[in-house]
């Protein structure tokens, strides 16, 4: 059978003999890539770098505690017990040697947000280098959540709470309920309990669930830092956005996770303020134009070359010759983009959307999905929609992806 361990994520372990080689086991063993740290510490590699604060002498930890301070962005693992971590900020905090088992599924979690991040920060140095102003948050909206869980007795005490910190909490103990409760679109986060001991959680892990979360809302995961996850749980905490810590009481709990919540939404995209007569946006669709495109392109490329992650372009291209055709198929797609999708009318008749983090497989399911969508609600001819996903490759610059994305072949969508 072949050893497929090198496509594990890697991870650098900074401990002395004889943990090390217990962390590093636990690691390998929970899905990890994980191998000693080079002495002196390396931090101009980007993997993530695991700190054993039990084994480790003063003086590396204090080398790293002032890398930290001087800028060091490399992602950081304290393994350490309650109140031996204040030399260390901006890290990922794990007490218990059984808790590493959590530590993939938090790793990817903070991969996703962190590329998250970048992305929404250089579409913000885009629609400035074009003279646009992002729209600025509104402070007086009050966030309504979706509480997957049983409901068990701390839930009225938390949901009371959170009302006081002006955040609605609507409850959901069945996958039927949650799903009808998504489809309403009301909800700007979902905060999902992961403290029980009975594993209510396997209830929303079914393969269907990460379908069912419309694209761009984030789910955050409620973890107990005393408890153990069972693989149901793990699988939902790293497809979350965040982890919270239910410690504390009710109050202290609410504002934890209130600010988490509003500091996510705030830092999503939101659209420019147009000026009258912009020709960066197309007034029809909503969608950005060309120009714009191939601006943010170059710096998509430039960022998945840094941080080593995929990029994919889907075209959509819809064959009919009613008027405002291309709006409605701009229509259907539009609700059911990613927030880090970046939507552009290319022509009279298609649309082009640029997918960070996405591979060609991911790729090519958001645009069956899409599609499927688009000819329910676009045409009124069966197979008027087409489509094509590219992932981009080192020898593509802007102009040689986009043409590869606009050339064909196109795959025609038909209904089912």
């Amino acid at each position: 059978m072949f050893d497929l361990s090198y496509l594990d994520l890697p991870i650098e372990v900074a401990a002395e003999s004889p943990r090390l080689d217990m962390i590093v086991s636990r690691l390998k063993a929970s899905g990890l890539r994980a191998y000693g740290a080079a002495d002196p510490v390396d931090f101009d590699v980007s993997e993530p770098l695991l700190i054993d604060v039990r084994s480790l002498g003063p003086a590396t930890l204090s080398r790293i505690a002032r890398a930290r301070e001087m800028g060091a962005t490399r992602p950081l693992i304290v393994l350490a017990p309650e109140g031996a971590t204040e030399a260390v900020t901006d890290a990922l905090i794990v007490r218990r040697d059984r808790d590493l088992v959590q530590l993939r599924a938090r790793l990817i979690s903070l991969c996703r947000r962190e590329a998250r991040e970048a992305e929404f920060r250089i579409r913000q140095e885009t629609t400035a280098s074009f003279g646009l102003k992002a729209a600025a948050p509104d402070p007086d909206v009050a966030p309504q959540v979706l509480f997957l869980g049983d409901g068990g007795p701390g839930f009225l005490a938390l949901q009371s709470a959170l009302r006081t910190e002006e955040v609605a909490v609507t409850a959901a103990l069945t996958m039927r309920t949650a799903l009808d409760y998504l489809a309403s679109g009301r909800f700007a986060a979902v905060l999902t309990d992961l403290t029980s001991t009975h594993d209510s959680a396997g209830t929303f892990s079914s393969r269907a669930w990460p379908d069912a979360v419309p694209p761009g809302l984030p789910v955050f995961a409620l973890t107990d830092p005393d408890g153990t996850m069972s693989e149901a749980q793990l699988d939902l905490l790293a497809l979350s956005a965040d982890q919270i810590e239910a410690s504390g009481k009710a109050d202290v709990l609410a504002a934890r996770i209130a600010a988490t919540i509003r500091r996510y939404t705030a830092a999503a995209p939101r659209p420019p303020l147009v000026k009258p007569g912009s020709d960066l946006v197309d007034p029809a669709t909503g969608f950005y134009r060309r120009e714009f495109m191939e601006s943010h392109l170059a710096r998509q490329i430039a960022l998945s070359v840094e941080r080593n992650e995929a990029l994919s372009i889907l075209t959509m291209r819809i064959d009919d010759a009613r008027k405002g055709a291309v709006s409605r198929l701009a229509a259907a797609v539009r609700p059911r983009l990613r927030d880090t999708d970046c939507p552009a009318l290319m022509s009279a008749d298609t649309l082009v959307v640029s997918m960070p983090m996405t591979t060609y497989r991911g790729g090519v399911r958001i645009a069956e999905r899409l599609a499927a969508c688009a000819v329910q609600q676009a045409c009124d001819t069966d197979g008027c929609v087409s489509w094509r996903v590219v992932e981009k490759r080192a020898y593509h610059s802007v102009q040689t992806l986009l043409g590869a994305a606009l050339s064909g072949p196109f795959i025609r969508e038909y209904a089912a």
